[in-house]
C-alpha cells in the first residue's frame, strides 16, 4: 500500500481558480504517483475538495475524473472512488457542485465502466445534523480534515479484501 496524498492537490487544472494551487493536478501526478509504480491494482481516487475550494465547477471535476479514471482503466488499475467529502467553509454554489459531482460518482454515470467501487468517505464523515459539515468528532476544528478519529473511521470502512 501506498499514500500519495500531498497537501493541496487538485484534480482539475481549474481556469476559474483565483489563485495557484499548492499541489500538482491529478494528471499533473498520475504517471510518478500511480502509473510508474510497480505492482499498483488499485487506486483510492479521494480527490475534490480543494477543487471546490479553488473556484473548480463541478463540470472541471467530473471531466479531470474522467480523464484520470480512463488512463487508470487502461492501465488495468481498479479505480475506488470517494464522494467529495463536507466542508461548512464552502459556498452554495461550492455545495451544489460538491453534489453534483457525488451524483455522478454515487450513481455510476459515465465512469461506470471505469469505476471498480464507491468507497462513500462523505457518508463516513458527515455530520448527521449539518450535512454540509465534518462530524464533530472526526474534525481536527478546521472543518476541512479529518482528525485521528475520522481517519480510523475511514480505514475501518474500507475493506481491503476489496482492494486485493
Amino acid at each position: 500500500m501506498a499514500n500519495a496524498g500531498i497537501s493541496g492537490t487538485t484534480s482539475a487544472v481549474c481556469p476559474s481558480s483565483p489563485a495557484p494551487v499548492a499541489g500538482l493536478d491529478a494528471l499533473a501526478r498520475l504517471e510518478r504517483d500511480v502509473l510508474a509504480l510497480h505492482g499498483v491494482t488499485d487506486v483510492i481516487y479521494y480527490y475534490g475538495t480543494n477543487d471546490l475550494a479553488n473556484g473548480c465547477s463541478s463540470n472541471d471535476i467530473v471531466a479531470s475524473y474522467r480523464e484520470v479514471f480512463a488512463r487508470l482503466h487502461a492501465a488495468g488499475i481498479a479505480v475506488h472512488v470517494t464522494p467529495i467529502t463536507p466542508r461548512p467553509g464552502y459556498t452554495n454554489q461550492n455545495n451544489v457542485d460538491r453534489h453534483a459531482v457525488n451524483d455522478f460518482v454515487k450513481r455510476g454515470s459515465n465512469c461506470s465502466d471505469s469505476c471498480t467501487s464507491l468507497m462513500d468517505f462523505d457518508q463516513v464523515l458527515e455530520d448527521p445534523i449539518k450535512p454540509n459539515s465534518i462530524n464533530p468528532p472526526y474534525d481536527t476544528g478546521d472543518g476541512v480534515h479529518a482528525n485521528i478519529a475520522g481517519q480510523q473511521a475511514i480505514a475501518d470502512y474500507i475493506a481491503v479484501k476489496a482492494l486485493a
